[in-house]
């Protein structure tokens, strides 16, 4: 008799330690359009009746994501990723739950008409290249070859001289359609 108490005691303790066993909540987040990996998601699970009782993690590399340890019960998985929208499933949890792939939706957002104003700094005009030298900053006392220094594609030879732009010699500088050096690019 006393055995028989014995084994009954046990299989009510085996069968209450399973009930009560943490089980294991794993899932891999992608891109719901291309089912690319989303790595570096947030990911929250927390208790439906106990709100205190929760967990947070990051994404892996190639989107998994894998809870320990977690009591039965009903939870609520939270997912955000920068670009897109919270995804949220709520789940009971008996044994371990796998939730395969979950896919997150891009969040759209459109954005208000844009206009840009100003001057492109170079303009291409047939073999020519036009500089706005008001988009290049020097100092007041500046020299030309200050300023032109700063234009990118051109280079001033510091014992002769000479300025080239894209490896060729420039033979004429003009300011606002008029020369500016006569036919003596180097005089800068």
């Amino acid at each position: 008799m006393l055995m028989h108490k014995f084994l009954l005691c046990l299989g009510i303790g085996l069968t209450f330690s399973f009930a009560t066993q943490s089980q294991t909540v794993k899932g891999r987040l992608v891109d719901f359009s291309d089912t690319i990996p989303l790595s570096r998601a947030t990911l929250n699970l927390a208790s439906v009746h106990d709100p205190a009782t929760s967990w947070s993690q990051i994404s892996s590399m190639g989107g998994q994501f894998t809870f320990e340890q977690v009591p039965p019960g009903t939870y609520r998985l939270s997912v955000t990723a920068i670009g897109y929208q919270t995804l949220q499933r709520t789940f009971t949890l008996a044994r371990n739950y796998d939730f395969g792939l979950l896919g997150l939706s891009k969040q759209v957002k459109t954005l208000k008409t844009v206009v840009v104003n100003g001057e492109p700094p170079v303009k291409m005009k047939e073999d020519t290249l036009e500089f706005a030298a008001n988009q290049y900053k020097v100092n007041p006392d500046a020299t030309s070859e200050d300023l032109i220094r700063k234009m990118p594609g051109i280079t001033v030879d510091k014992n002769s001289g000479a300025v080239t732009a894209m490896g060729e010699t420039v033979q004429k500088v003009t300011v606002d359609g008029r020369d500016f050096f006569g036919n003596d690019a180097t005089a800068t």
